[in-house]
């Protein structure tokens, strides 16, 4: 996508780069980040949650939730009894909404062409800006698929070259890890799935993840790194590990991934329970199908209460594979001889509804998410912004020897993704690669 900066809105008066960074490039940067983003922008937006708290791991929220309305309908005869009502069972959850943070950060020769020419300030905005918002969007989006933990997988070897990472986002068996990742990304490895006793060192990515082979490649291995460590992204001072907002795969769940999701246990509210398919029982055939589509969005309805999912994200493979199931019965001949091959957006009429079937990049090829987007939303507390407490949003930067010539600056944005109903939902698992 082309990158935005707001400069059309600068006007001829530059009046100090950090003012002008602030007041004219949050909104863009936010809008680069909802363009590049497939699974976050398709979701809706929650509006009304109560603020309960501030915390050091963030802001906590309460979530409302009416599982049932209560009993009080009976049958009488004349002159009968009235019955007695139930009470509706009505309960809340929290959740914390975690904070997303990017940096941008340029050297001090840049920096100082800047503060006297406004056009090296908008060629460095024009280029870094959105690819830093595209990193920012790759990793929300990858946030949005997961299951909170931080975990993005974990290594089968540790030579530092094309190791193979597995288990995605933790998950026994889950390929497709190497998705996950960019080239670039500083990531810190663990022992233990909670992050803690990391391993010293960094290990940054050194070149574009192979995606078919599943194998990464780091410019260093972190000091007793062993094989099944777990991949977080981290630096030196920090380990990105249970910090994560909540995603699919811990929302239209049954415990198998969350057993507790946003304060509520499973086993007690079995309606947080979501409709899992094993796409390879039945006459499924491991195929995203017509089939499969109806069967599961028939389970969100029938044991959903009523639930409608309108959304079905999944993998490119899932995406080719329904259309691949489509093509056979649905050929039209053109007697001018006038072809044209391949495919545009791909929906399934589900009774009175249009379902739209996208694909998302950092899916896992295994699995497809029905998504009724009455029941799963996305949380947002303010508007994302560069930090600017101190008075300047470029703060040179330090370390322990002393101040470098370079200058750094910081976006945080407050996010999360909240369950209303996950059994309004479905997901398939076992997809086969088409």
């Amino acid at each position: 996508m082309a990158g935005t900066t707001g400069l059309g809105t600068a006007g001829s008066d530059f009046g100090g780069l950090g003012d002008a960074l602030k007041q004219n490039y949050d909104k863009p940067f936010e809008n680069n980040m909802e363009g590049e983003t497939e699974v976050w922008s398709a979701l809706e937006k929650a509006e009304g949650f109560e603020i309960t708290k501030e915390a050091g791991d963030g802001k906590g929220i309460i979530i409302d939730h009416t599982f049932s309305y209560g009993g009080g309908v009976y049958m009488m005869n004349e002159n009968d009894y009235f019955g007695g009502s139930a009470q509706p069972t009505v309960v809340q959850s929290t959740t914390t909404v975690p904070t997303l943070a990017a940096v941008a950060q340029m050297s001090g020769r840049v920096m100082r062409r800047m503060g006297s020419d406004k056009v090296a300030f908008a060629n460095w905005a024009e280029t870094m800006l959105p690819k830093r918002a595209k990193r920012a969007a790759f990793h929300l989006d990858r946030q949005v698929l997961g299951t909170g933990t931080g975990i993005i997988g974990r290594m089968s070897a540790v030579t530092g070259t094309n190791d193979a990472i597995t288990a995605a986002f933790g998950i026994s068996g889950l390929s497709g890890a190497a998705k996950l990742l960019q080239r670039g990304d500083r990531t810190r490895w663990s022992p233990n799935a909670n992050g803690s006793s990391p391993r010293t060192g960094l290990a940054e990515i050194a070149s574009k993840p192979n995606i078919t082979s599943g194998t990464i490649s780091v410019l260093a291995v972190p000091t007793s790194a062993a094989s099944n460590d777990y991949v977080f992204l981290g630096d030196t001072q920090i380990v990105s590990a249970a910090k994560d907002l909540m995603g699919l795969e811990g929302i239209i769940d049954d415990g198998t991934n969350v057993s507790t999701l946003q304060s509520l246990s499973r086993s007690s509210y079995p309606e947080f329970n979501a409709q899992i398919i094993d796409s390879t029982s039945g006459t499924f055939g491991a195929v995203l199908s017509e089939e499969l589509i109806d069967y599961a969005d028939s389970l969100a309805y029938e044991n959903g209460d009523g639930g409608q999912p309108n959304l079905i994200i999944a993998s490119r493979s899932g995406h080719r594979s329904f259309w691949k199931s489509l093509k056979a019965d649905r050929v039209l001949s053109n007697p001018q001889g006038v072809y044209q091959g391949g495919k545009k957006a791909l929906e399934m009429v589900v009774g009175d509804r249009v379902v739209k079937v996208v694909p998302c990049r950092k899916c896992p090829d295994s699995r497809a998410y029905g998504i009724d987007t009455t029941a799963i939303k996305r949380v947002e507390i303010g508007a994302g912004g560069w930090v600017n407490t101190t008075g300047a949003v470029f703060k040179q930067v330090s370390d322990s020897t002393g101040y470098q010539d370079a200058y750094v600056a910081h976006y945080i944005r407050e996010v999360q993704v909240v369950a209303y109903d996950p059994s309004k939902c479905w997901k398939a698992t076992g997809l086969a690669s088409a």
